[in-house]
C-alpha cells in the first residue's frame, strides 16, 4: 500500500506489484535513510517475488544483513560491468535514491521504480524519472511543487 506519495514518470505500479517477479533492491549511500527504507520494504515485497535480491555499496550493505533476500550482492568499488551483470538476473528493480543504478537498469531493460523519501529536499525530479515509476515522500508541499511543475505526475 502506497500512502500521502506522488508518483511520476511512465512505469506503472506493477513495477512492485508483480508476483513471480524477480526483484532487486538498492539503496543510494545518503547516510542511513535510504538503506532503511529499503529494509523496511524487503518483508513486504518478499510473499511478491520468486527471487528478492538486494544490490549496493559499503554501509548500505550493513542494514540488509538479516533480512529475506535470496542473494546479497555487494557492488562496493566495483566496475559498472558487474553491476549489470548483477542487474540481468533480474525483472525489475526498486531502488531509493540511487539515480544512477536506476538509469543502469531502464538501459538494460528492466521495470524501475524509485522511492524518494528526500523529495523535499530537491528543487526537481531527477531525469531518470520520466522513465520509471517515480514515488515521492509527501512532505509538506512535496505534491503541490511536483504536481505544478510536471505534468507526467500524479498525487496517488
Amino acid at each position: 500500500m502506497i500512502y500521502n506519495s506522488v508518483h511520476c514518470g511512465s512505469a506503472d505500479l506493477r513495477v512492485v506489484q508483480s508476483t513471480g517477479k524477480r526483484l532487486l533492491l538498492n539503496a543510494e549511500p545518503f547516510g542511513f535513510g535510504p538503506a532503511a527504507a529499503i529494509a523496511a520494504f524487503a518483508s513486504h515485497l518478499r510473499p511478491r517475488c520468486s527471487v528478492l535480491g538486494y544490490a549496493g555499496v559499503g554501509h548500505t550493505l550493513d542494514l540488509q544483513r538479516g533480512l529475506p533476500y535470496d542473494s546479497v550482492h555487494d557492488l562496493t568499488a566495483k566496475p559498472l560491468d558487474e553491476w549489470r551483470a548483477v542487474l540481468s538476473g533480474y525483472d525489475a528493480v526498486l531502488t531509493a535514491l540511487d539515480n544512477e543504478v536506476a538509469i543502469l537498469a531502464v538501459d538494460a531493460g528492466l521495470r524501475v521504480a524509485i522511492y524518494d523519501p528526500l523529495a523535499w529536499y530537491f528543487a526537481e525530479i531527477p531525469a531518470v524519472a520520466k522513465r520509471t515509476l517515480y514515488l515521492a515522500q509527501d512532505f509538506f508541499g512535496v505534491a503541490e511543487r511536483y504536481l505544478e511543475r510536471h505534468a507526467s505526475c500524479h498525487q496517488l
